[in-house]
């Protein structure tokens, strides 16, 4: 539970934004956060919904859905993988992000 705070990359072209994630207790199948990502090109900051997939081995699978209407953000839902690190922080890696370009990178607890 909690919130974290990071920078992830993008891998086609490295383009770095903040991310930020806020937990909360649920099940899988349940909606147990959210998140905001704020580019570093742009002040678009784009929202999403997390819901529980599984949980096993240090790891979290959620599937994010786009909350919100903005047009500069993709509207495509995406999943993430949160893999706990050494020292209590998150290791982020998205799948399925627009264009391929599936950022990632590590988060701190706030």
């Amino acid at each position: 539970m909690g919130t974290f705070k990071g920078t992830i990359t993008t891998k086609i072209v490295p383009l770095a934004s903040t991310f930020t994630v806020t937990f909360a207790p649920g099940k899988v199948g349940e909606q147990v956060g959210r998140t905001s990502n704020a580019s570093g090109i742009s002040s678009t900051v784009c929202r999403g919904v997390l819901t529980l997939l599984s949980v096993e081995d240090g790891e979290v699978l959620l599937q994010e859905r786009p909350d919100g209407a903005d047009s500069a953000c993709t509207g495509v839902p995406e999943r993430q993988t949160y893999t706990l690190l050494d020292g209590g922080g998150l290791h982020l890696v998205v799948s399925g992000a627009a264009l391929g370009s599936d950022p990632e990178g590590d988060l701190v607890k706030q």
